[in-house]
């Protein structure tokens, strides 16, 4: 794959998976570098900070569901793998923005609704307690949670020059929200309502009066 310039993604959760898939990438990488292709670790849950860095030497991408923790809540780390302190590092988004890797959202088939999952990435809840699962190894600001499903995402599509923000010379993808997600309650993120889409500038979507 790195002789052919293509690109491959991995798909996997666990550390162990992990290592494997960074041995191999690092191999192949002696031979000819990847490190400008952003390979992508998709479902990428359980990192430790040595395959964080890893990622970053390797010019590596990353997608993650922040909204594990409610789908799961921290009961699964104790019962499945007998781990009281696992919840602690479950998608670490703090980890990933501090070492300067790219980390885009995703849903992982479940909390389609953009604003429902950013509101959750900012509090981390247990869908089955309501307890906060938050932790110093996932915290992020309102606007690296926005980071997450606009610039980055854009740069895991190689789309940065078209989409993922709004600028001269790139297309008018947007949508209008019905309250300010940046000032207003972290919790009101959640219920936020589009009221307006645009695609290349034009709109399809409007929401009644």
């Amino acid at each position: 794959m790195a002789r052919h310039n293509l690109r491959l993604q991995f798909t996997f959760a666990g550390d162990a998976a992990a290592e494997m898939i960074l041995l191999a990438i690092e191999a192949a990488n002696e031979r000819v570098s990847i490190v400008d292709r952003r390979w992508l670790m998709q479902h990428f849950q359980h990192p430790t900070k040595g395959h964080i860095q890893r990622s970053k030497d390797l010019g590596l991408h990353v997608t993650g569901y922040t909204a594990v923790d409610y789908s799961k809540g921290a009961a699964v780390y104790v019962d499945r793998f007998d781990d009281g302190e696992l919840w602690k590092s479950v998608i670490p988004t703090r980890w990933w923005f501090d070492a300067g890797v790219p980390i885009a959202q995703s849903t992982d088939g479940a909390h389609y609704e953009a604003p429902f999952t950013l509101w959750e990435s900012l509090v981390r809840i247990d869908g089955r307690t309501g307890e906060s699962l938050m932790s110093p190894a996932k915290q992020i600001s309102r606007e690296e949670a926005l980071r997450m499903y606009t610039t980055n995402g854009a740069r895991v599509l190689f789309w940065e020059a078209r989409l993922g923000s709004i600028e001269p010379g790139k297309l008018a993808d947007l949508v209008v929200l019905d309250r300010n997600i940046l000032t207003c309650p972290v919790d009101e993120i959640r219920d936020a309502k589009v009221m307006l889409t645009m695609v290349a500038g034009k709109a399809v979507y409007e929401a009644a009066p």
